[in-house]
């Protein structure tokens, strides 16, 4: 065991110990780096595994149709250039990620933790059921009565029908 003095004081911490802290330490911010980059991967793509493929309006709506299909285990969203909007959905027989300076990818098990979820819910929760509306109990007003014209054949088809109710 080395320990070297600091200002004066005796370091309890052999320097061994301190290196092993240090890998341990960078090794987790870049665990953590590449699991956050399965949401939003810049400039990839991915080979192989389509699904089936759409323009959407932007990238969170192609996350959203992936969190929607079973089958779905990545995205590809192409942000730039002709096939600008077009979302590509991949099942999990999808190749490896490959540069494309054009394209935004998203990976499961990450795009199913993001979303939208309601005021106090979390996403294991069960969304709530949405309240029945109250029917009205008001009645309508009838519209004001005005004569109804009919031409002479229909006239008396008319009266014959509105006798019952007349009385």
């Amino acid at each position: 065991w080395y320990q070297r003095r600091v200002r004066g004081v005796k370091n309890k911490f052999p320097v061994c110990l301190l290196k092993m802290k240090l890998v341990f330490a960078i090794t987790l911010i870049l665990v953590g780096v590449a699991v956050a980059d399965d949401c939003f991967a810049t400039n990839t793509d991915v080979w192989f595994g389509d699904i089936y493929s759409y323009y959407a309006a932007d990238f969170n709506a192609c996350k959203a149709r992936c969190r929607s299909d079973g089958r779905c285990r990545a995205v590809v969203f192409y942000h730039w250039g002709a096939m600008r909007g077009k979302c590509f959905l991949k099942n999990g027989g999808h190749g490896g990620r490959i540069h494309c300076a054009w394209c935004w990818a998203a990976f499961k098990p990450c795009i199913d933790q993001e979303g939208p979820c309601p005021a106090g819910q979390y996403k294991n929760t069960p969304a709530p059921v949405p309240p029945v509306p109250l029917v009205s109990t008001v009645e309508p007003v009838p519209p004001a009565a005005q004569p109804v014209l009919l031409d002479p054949p229909h006239q008396k088809t008319a009266t014959l029908l509105m006798e019952p109710l007349l009385g």
